[in-house]
């Protein structure tokens, strides 16, 4: 196998799965706006302030979050597994990863932008601030998102094996 067949196997599982993955998020952000403490999470700056009656539920979420975010990289890594079993662990590693930055990348430009800078639909309510105006302070979580995701690209990879 070449390795453009497995550039083109490692695209097409992180491609899937990270759609998965994001739309699912998505699904997560929508519970915690209707739901749970929605605006009210991030105070005026950006910072996060999560008010007493809601940690528990927030905890849970995070979670969630989480685990929707290992468990499609972990199907992604056994999918590139399954396809090509002499892939390697950086592959499938790199796959993991990949279906992290594609949640991460949607996380920016969908919900970051589009909703929150961009477009602004009345549903949403944020503060009429700097923080919520301008994508300075999104591409920076976006920006050490991705480094944080380094970790968690190899933990999707050791669950991947144990299970």
């Amino acid at each position: 196998m070449s390795s453009l067949d497995l550039v083109g196997m490692i695209f097409d599982a992180a491609w899937r799965w990270g759609l998965i993955g994001s739309v699912a998020f998505t699904g997560m952000l929508i519970i915690h706006h209707f739901y749970g403490p929605g605006p009210d999470v991030r105070d005026e700056n950006g910072k996060k302030q999560i008010p007493p009656e809601f940690r528990v539920f927030v905890a849970i979420e995070m979670l969630l979050i989480v685990t929707i975010m290992l468990g499609t990289a972990i199907v992604a890594i056994i999918s590139l597994r399954s396809s090509w079993p002499e892939s390697l662990i950086l592959d499938q590693i790199l796959t993991g990863y990949a279906v992290l930055w594609i949640i991460n990348l949607w996380d920016l430009v969908v919900i970051d932008w589009a909703l929150v800078v961009r477009f602004r639909p009345k549903w949403l309510e944020v503060p009429d601030t700097p923080y919520f105006n301008t994508m300075m302070p999104h591409v920076t979580g976006w920006l050490l998102g991705n480094l944080y995701m380094i970790p968690f690209a190899v933990l999707a990879w050791w669950l991947s094996t144990v299970l």
